[in-house]
């Protein structure tokens, strides 16, 4: 994989990045990579999932994804906006969030361009960053739910009538296509207990980092991780989705006759706004070994030991059940769960198959979580490359 270096410099052109063309200003912010395990630099997918793994950690396993450069913020002076329909609107510090009761969710994050590359190698080529399968963690979230900051504003339920949504921004560094970053999800969605919509102060346990999204990061368990907005400083309640471009003209699964960079760019975009931005996940699961064209000792049975993850589709976890095949999908076996799945994390699971020796062989798993949704041998292709949950897969082993 290529890395992408984040910065302010016309390199962010690169039609492999980003799918418009616009240029991050100069600011003096710290510069970041986005990349993710598998990739040049990074722990390979067999670490993601290794012993005591159920929570990722904080060095390079994590995967990064940014729009812009990484602010420094001052954790002392920041101060998150609350405003748009609110009887009150307010300016909070993290002192004021420290204040409400917290609330703690265990919950995968995932690009929605997570197995960008299986897309890309399978079906055709797409626009944007070429991840392989590591683009995605679990980590436990802490901090005040969304529902009750709302609260303080004045905010209650919706009751019938337009829907209504939350925005949720960061003013405080200009992105590659837009001023800001900004994001948005339902105003049900953020005052619903079930769906544990919160303003993340800590990640397992620990103050946020930086590169989490230091002092505080939305986190929308069951979300795509682009809505998750990092540094935030602005909650708008609003009559209409976010009309940032990272909501209204990108994180979409265009429809198949948009074949090119120039077929979404044309009539000024316009087809954008024919289809849903992206929320919820999808049903999803990736062998994290043995990965792609390694080769692979069987055991005096015939067998060999795969293991890798699976995450839940949207609110339907947790994920209930993963399968593995050998032999192109002729029989599966049943994977062992390695730890508890709940309902917004993921679920690591190992399994033993059988292979016949030779090359060009290949492992395939599929996941089914709770509400029933399994994964598809195939995805629909989209030139963005997004949402690709096809069976995870294994090709081109040499199997001995």
């Amino acid at each position: 994989m290529k890395v992408q270096k984040v910065g302010p410099r016309a390199k962010l052109r690169s039609s492999h990045h980003s799918p418009h063309n616009h240029q991050i200003l100069e600011k003096g912010y710290s510069e970041t990579v986005n990349s993710g395990p598998g990739d040049p630099g990074r722990p390979s997918l067999r670490e993601l999932v290794a012993e005591g793994s159920f929570l990722t950690g904080d060095g390079l396993v994590a995967y990064d994804r940014n729009h812009s450069l990484t602010p420094r913020i001052n954790r002392d002076t920041h101060i998150i906006k609350v405003n748009g329909s609110v009887k009150k609107e307010l300016n909070l510090n993290i002192k004021d969030l420290e204040a409400l009761p917290q609330h703690e969710v265990v919950a995968a994050l995932q690009c929605a361009g997570n197995r960008r590359h299986t897309m890309r190698t399978l079906q055709k080529e797409v626009v944007g960053i070429n991840w392989l399968d590591g683009a995605a963690m679990n980590c436990s979230w802490r901090g005040p739910r969304v529902r009750d900051v709302l609260a303080l504003a004045g905010v209650e339920s919706p009751k019938g009538g337009k829907q209504t949504h939350v925005g949720f921004n960061c003013r405080s560094v200009p992105c590659e296509d837009d001023e800001y970053f900004g994001s948005s999800i339902t105003l049900d969605a953020a005052m619903s207990d079930e769906k544990e919509v919160i303003l993340a102060l800590q990640r397992n346990g620990k103050t946020l980092s930086p590169r989490f999204g230091f002092p505080v990061r939305m986190i929308a368990p069951g979300i795509i991780g682009a809505r998750a907005t990092k540094w935030l400083d602005e909650i708008t309640v609003q009559g209409e989705e976010s009309q940032n471009v990272y909501q209204r003209r990108d994180y979409k699964i265009l429809p198949e006759t948009v074949q090119t960079k120039d077929d979404f760019l044309a009539n000024d975009g316009a087809i954008w706004d024919t289809v849903p931005a992206m929320q919820e996940t999808l049903i999803n699961s990736v062998i994290a070994y043995p990965t792609q064209e390694e080769t692979v000792t069987l055991d005096p049975d015939g067998m060999a030991e795969v293991k890798g993850y699976a995450i839940p589709g949207g609110y339907d976890g947790p994920v209930v059940n993963v399968q593995v095949s050998g032999d192109g999908g002729k029989s599966w076996v049943t994977a062992e769960f390695v730890g508890t799945a709940t309902k917004f994390s993921w679920a690591i699971w190992k399994a033993r198959v059988k292979l016949e020796r030779g090359e060009k062989r290949f492992i395939w798993s599929r996941a089914t979580d709770a509400g029933g949704n399994t994964q598809p041998e195939m995805s629909a292709w989209n030139i963005r490359g997004v949402g690709y949950n096809g069976y995870g897969d294994a090709r081109d082993l040499t199997v001995l």
